[in-house]
């Protein structure tokens, strides 16, 4: 298992790979978070893994929550246990935002989860409701890339994977 360290500094490493682009969808311009074009194969197998192992398609609200995880992870501080934290801060305060994100895919999924493990209070609101589950995607999404890291910067440890693969001189 790598230590924080060395997770927070291939989280460092993973953030250089990211950028935003303008695009227009349904006639409404938006910015979404994308990785470039030489992004490595590891930072590959991490958005598939974030994204459920490839269950989820790709979903611009997860990029941009992986992205957030990485900065989060960056923290040379932060730990697996700082999710909660961040977790909460991804939650939308607006209930514009809460419907919209309900409305993506299978997101429902989530807040089915939240009140089955008793995030949601019993007799929660809907909006309440939606914000559990937004809590409980938020940690998956970090637990996945937290796992993914390790995973990579283990690799990167014992040899195993390609220096190239796993750059860590590629940080900003």
């Amino acid at each position: 298992m790598a230590t924080d360290e060395m997770i927070a500094r291939l989280a460092r490493s993973a953030t250089a790979y990211f950028t935003t682009k303008e695009v227009e969808r349904d006639g409404t311009k938006t910015t979404i978070v994308v990785y470039t074009d030489d992004a490595p194969e590891w930072l590959t197998d991490l958005t598939r893994e974030a994204h459920n192992a490839g269950a989820m398609l790709p979903d611009d609200g997860r990029y941009m929550q992986i992205r957030s995880a990485l900065d989060a992870i960056a923290d040379e501080s932060a730990t697996l246990d700082d999710h909660h934290e961040w977790a909460d801060s991804e939650i939308d305060a607006y209930t514009g935002a809460r419907i919209a994100w309900l409305a993506q895919g299978n997101r429902y999924t989530y807040c089915d989860q939240a009140q089955e493990e008793g995030v949601a209070e019993p007799g929660a609101s809907i909006l309440d409701l939606i914000a559990a589950g937004q809590y409980m995607e938020a940690c998956e999404t970090f637990a996945s890339v937290w796992a993914s890291l390790d995973d990579a910067a283990g690799d990167n440890e014992d040899g195993d994977g390609d220096d190239e693969e796993v750059d860590d001189n590629a940080s900003v």
